[in-house]
């Protein structure tokens, strides 16, 4: 069953398929839709076809393969003879097909920053200098007080994705103080 809107979300992979209504360009009076998408690395386009008035978006598995998993910008365009208009704009996610990886990190920036910071903080719990020079060669470690502050920061951040994804399952998120009165 295809998708009435453009999804916020597809794997790569996958057969994508949705379908696209459009009073003002309707595909059977001649009318094309057409979108590109973009990212900081990669760009692809993928053309609909007509499927009475509607347009029909339909990207085989085969194709999708070779596109990158990200965070794509895209836009809409209908276009006829010499007019082209652009009728919407928005993201798309392209998930990683995990068939098709040997390895995976799926954490997130925050997660993966928090993680690092706290094996930097674990390391450091033995060494004592902040900075030293041998030989014409010096070291600096950042001072623990701005490594502490970004630890709270990136835990923050680490946090709220927690409670993000929580919520999106239906749960409590963590922060919440749960109180029972009674006897």
């Amino acid at each position: 069953m295809a998708l009435l809107t453009e999804p916020s979300q597809l794997t790569a992979g996958d057969t994508w398929s949705w379908v696209k209504s459009l009073s003002d360009y309707p595909a059977d009076q001649g009318w094309s839709l057409k979108y590109s998408f973009l990212n900081a690395t990669n760009k692809f386009s993928i053309t609909a076809t007509a499927s009475g008035s509607d347009h029909q978006i339909q990207v085989p598995a085969t194709t999708t393969a070779g596109y990158t998993s990200g965070l794509y910008g895209w836009q809409a365009y209908a276009s006829k003879g010499s007019e082209r208009y652009q009728v919407g704009q928005g993201n798309l996610t392209v998930m990683a097909n995990l068939d098709a990886l040997t390895a995976y990190d799926g954490r997130s920036h925050a997660r993966k920053v928090f993680e690092a910071i706290c094996a930097v903080l674990e390391n450091r719990a033995t060494k004592d200098q902040e900075e030293y020079n041998i030989a014409n060669r010096s070291l600096k470690r950042t001072p623990l007080g701005e490594l502490l502050k970004l630890k709270n920061h990136y835990q923050a951040l680490v946090r709220n994705e927690d409670n993000a994804e929580r919520m999106a399952k239906g749960l409590p998120a963590r922060n919440k103080i749960l109180v029972r009165f009674g006897l």
